[in-house]
């Protein structure tokens, strides 16, 4: 059964407790695009997970985290684990504070490993190794330093660390890793030029009814390309939220017509015929609105622009959309095809 929901999982948070899955290992830059905003170079170890939490500590630094994923592991959904085998390197810096949360780095260095102390160039972690049967080992990182260099989003990250039980672990890390913003500052956009979204594939869409009001139903629609899984809400490609705002009668398929971006948080209106720009919930870790994302590297709230829909009355569609981030960045594109909808009102 197809189970998509009005928001998408995060990709990281900032503990280390219990990783999110990651995407699909093949990381292939998307071709739609009309300039190269990221280089991806795939490390042949590791799936990368990068969050920047600004001065998540109160003391001045800025908080990065990092999740490194071995690749081939699988995500069971129904036990909440990885099968392995294969392990996850949780790694915390404290770095310098990014002059733009949407665009920010590790400074280069030596991270020295020091638990509860947040200052400049200190770090922590922790490894969770995983059998082939989803049994856990987690062990904290109690000594050592580790080196950070980088250029741009390729990094090098290196050290050898003594674990919590006196054990010893090698990290060498050496690939693309980018840092989506959950500073709650800036506008979360990581775009740097405008994309035209070429390839999608799929569509679903969900009717929450009047979730948010009584003046029109929320409907959540997604589109993914062939590297995007619809069911799981994860991939490397990539994929499209939209929430839009319809009719209450509307229960059997998504209406015709233009929707336009608004805040509809903001003035707490949410009139048939609009849409919402995009708004990223973190005490649920969900992306409401209009997004676009590229796997694990790339993620943009849409905050102005239209979608238009043509529903052709036998279950396809084309949804055209001309859309824009905070900052001017342009994410435009149409989709024709079969669309799975769901009416399920809460």
């Amino acid at each position: 059964m197809l189970t998509i929901a009005a928001s998408m999982a995060a990709c990281s948070d900032n503990d280390n407790e219990e990783p999110q899955a990651p995407g699909d290992s093949d990381t292939t830059p998307p071709t739609e695009q009309t300039t190269t905003p990221i280089t991806i170079v795939e490390d042949p170890t590791y799936n990368t997970l990068g969050t920047y939490h600004g001065d998540f500590n109160g003391v001045g630094t800025g908080n990065y985290t990092v999740q490194l994923v071995s690749k081939g592991m699988t995500w069971d959904e129904d036990n909440y684990t990885y099968m392995g085998p294969g392990e996850i390197v949780y790694l915390e810096f404290n770095s310098t504070l990014a002059s733009n949360p949407n665009q920010s780095a590790i400074s280069s260095g030596t991270y020295t490993i020091a638990e509860d102390d947040y200052s400049l160039n200190t770090c922590s972690g922790a490894v969770t190794t995983y059998s082939a049967s989803g049994d856990e080992d987690f062990k904290t990182i109690s000594l050592g330093n580790i080196e950070v260099s980088h250029n741009g989003n390729l990094y090098t990250i290196t050290g050898t660390v003594t674990l919590s039980d006196n054990s010893q672990k090698t990290i060498n890390f050496n690939g693309t890793l980018t840092f989506l913003n959950r500073s709650g500052q800036g506008d979360m956009s990581n775009l740097e030029s405008d994309f035209t979204v070429s390839g999608l594939t799929k569509a679903a869409a969900i009717n929450f009814g009047q979730a948010f009001s009584e003046e029109s139903n929320y409907c959540a629609i997604m589109l993914g390309d062939d590297k995007f899984n619809l069911d799981e809400n994860i991939g490397s490609g990539s994929s499209l939220n939209f929430g839009i705002n319809i009719a209450p009668d509307a229960t059997t398929g998504i209406p015709s017509g233009k929707y336009t971006v608004t805040n509809c948080l903001e003035t707490e209106s949410f009139p048939v015929g609009s849409a919402w720009d995009g708004f990223y919930y973190a005490d649920y870790a969900g992306y409401y609105g209009c997004w676009y994302f590229f796997g694990d590297y790339i993620e943009s709230a849409l905050m102005s622009g239209t979608l238009d829909v043509e529903n052709h009355g036998d279950g396809t569609y084309t949804m055209s959309f001309n859309m824009a981030d905070a900052y001017g960045h342009t994410v435009s594109g149409t989709y024709t095809g079969s669309l799975f909808y769901a009416y399920d009102p809460e």
